[in-house]
């Protein structure tokens, strides 16, 4: 249970879960099956040791966010990193501002998937898109998962070719 505990608080902040309680039975299974290995009938420390060895090993193999190089479980839960999470989020932010700012434009012809993308690109290399005003290069899978988020949320309608549709507000 100790070693649960110390697997939990690896994160550098509590957005970060890097132990999930599926780890803890994981470590419980994995030390008694360790044990019955050794032909024991109970379970001793260097098991529960080499069972956590196993799931760091594991974690950090598949649940290491590469921006920031700490475990995160929630790319092995959703697909997407804590750091991926919020810069989606900043992006739908700033694409709703779009829609604001260049209202009666938008609203008549809707915007161009590679004209937004193009747009978007320039603009976060120049560091306007981020709150921490870090110049960084948006990739096309961060767009579409910000597209796809506010196509979810209603926010936008994609229309026409599935590579590179039109992009339309609701005004919902």
């Amino acid at each position: 249970m100790e070693e649960y505990k110390i697997m939990r608080n690896m994160g550098n902040s509590k957005k970060t879960i890097t132990a999930t309680p599926r780890q803890l039975e994981s470590m419980i299974r994995i030390s008694e099956a360790i044990a019955k290995m050794r032909l024991a009938t109970e379970v001793e420390r260097k098991d529960v040791e080499e069972a956590v060895r196993l799931i760091k090993h594991a974690m950090q193999q598949s649940a290491t966010d590469p921006t920031t190089g700490e475990i995160d479980m929630g790319l092995l839960t959703t697909g997407f990193t804590a750091s991926s999470q919020v810069r989606v989020s900043a992006l739908c932010e700033y694409i709703k501002n779009i829609e604001v700012e260049y209202k009666a434009k938008v609203d008549a012809n809707g915007l161009k998937y590679h004209n937004l993308f193009d747009y978007i690109k320039k603009k976060a290399e120049e560091g306007n898109i981020f709150k921490d005003g870090a110049r960084e290069v948006v990739s096309e899978s961060l767009y579409r998962e910000a597209l796809m988020s506010l196509e979810n949320d209603g926010v936008i309608s994609l229309l026409g070719h599935k590579m590179t549709p039109t992009i339309r507000f609701t005004n919902a």
